[in-house]
């Protein structure tokens, strides 16, 4: 059996103590959504609700404190209009590059210490594991049919069985 949970334990250790330095105070779960914002923008508010772990009044309560730094808008979605969907507005964005340059920096720090040997092993199978990670059948099912729910195995959406 192999034990998956070194993966997110490396993870953990590797960005355990990582406090960007700002010119605003901004907690760990704002930064968890402006990042999230990034790798995947202009997504239902919900959704970015799940990727966090938050419940509905936490998670509002996140949105409206990066909302009132102007850092994020909710935008009416065009095909719903009971929907928001979240982006970065600019300030946003160069808040954004500051925490990645400062994130760059950190990890870099990190792994000073593996020699070149190792962290051409290590890059080598976080690679792999990217590669195989798209092969599991969640991770295709949810690129396919955008990450939406299914009633009774079948995908309302697409018509097709999940």
């Amino acid at each position: 059996m192999i034990d998956v949970t070194v993966l997110r334990k490396f993870s953990h250790e590797i960005h355990k103590g990582f406090k960007p330095q700002l010119t605003m105070k901004i907690n760990k779960k704002e930064v968890e959504l402006l990042m999230a914002l990034t790798k995947d923008p202009n997504k239902p508010m919900r959704k970015y609700g799940r990727h966090l772990r938050l419940e509905k009044g936490s998670f509002t309560y996140v949105v409206d404190l990066l909302e009132a730094k102007g850092l994020i808008e909710r935008i009416l979605d065009e095909e719903d209009k009971r929907k928001r969907t979240l982006s970065l507005t600019t300030k946003g964005n160069t808040i954004v590059e500051e925490i990645l340059v400062q994130h760059d920096v950190y990890i870099e720090n990190r792994f000073a210490v593996f020699n070149e040997n190792e962290e051409k092993e290590l890059s080598a199978a976080i690679e792999t594991i990217g590669r195989l990670f798209e092969k599991l059948p969640e991770v295709k099912h949810h690129r396919h049919h955008g990450g939406h729910r299914h009633k009774n195995e079948q995908c309302v959406k697409h018509g097709s069985k999940v």
